[in-house]
């Protein structure tokens, strides 16, 4: 079943061609008066953002059912669920960004889209394009490591002073009788 989000350059037509091509693969008859409750709530199920929005709205809380595919193919035509004056627009618009850039775009009160849309771009550089570049900038050069942290191995001469083996680090034998060079290199840590 296709989606229908209401965006401008969304086709209407496609949106019910794709839906009836959908309920004829089901055997479902659109035309029928008994099911266009079904094929409308069917339809409904698929409509997202704007038009899922205008739908719920119109449902919910004016209570002014659709009754067919047709009468939901002409209010769709008529973009009644589009934001239309420019206020509605920006608020739109600012509705859909970020709660730190939605606060500045908001607190500057646009009054057009245009304006809007600017504001947010500048506050993005003002705010985020430094801290894009500083990231980058430690990627391409080497992590520092903290030294500190790091923890020293016996050194070959602190080996000969206590008389441990070079291979296992343990008192009573050399690396060439080490018996854990012989079983291979489990449990063994070179130096």
């Amino acid at each position: 079943m296709p989606k229908f989000h209401g965006k401008p350059q969304e086709s209407v037509d496609e949106f019910i061609f794709e839906a009836k091509l959908f309920m004829n693969g089901k055997n479902i008859d659109y035309h029928h008066p008994g099911n266009q409750a079904r094929v409308v709530a069917m339809l409904a199920s698929n409509l997202r953002d704007g038009a899922a929005s205008w739908y719920h709205s119109r449902i919910m809380i004016d209570n002014e059912p659709i009754s067919s595919i047709d009468n939901l193919k002409r209010h769709f035509e008529t973009n009644s669920f589009l934001p239309t004056s420019n206020i509605d627009k920006v608020d739109h618009f600012i509705t859909g960004l970020k709660p730190d850039n939605r606060k500045e775009v908001d607190y500057l009160n646009c009054n057009s889209l245009k304006t809007a849309i600017s504001a947010a771009q500048a506050y993005e550089r003002a705010h985020f394009g430094a801290a894009r570049r500083q990231t980058a900038a430690r990627r391409d050069g080497p992590e520092p490591m903290d030294i500190s942290q790091v923890t020293t191995r016996p050194t070959v001469e602190q080996c000969r002073r206590q008389g441990l083996c070079f291979y296992c680090r343990k008192p009573g034998h050399r690396i060439s009788d080490c018996p854990k060079k012989r079983q291979g290199n489990e449990g063994a840590q070179r130096m």
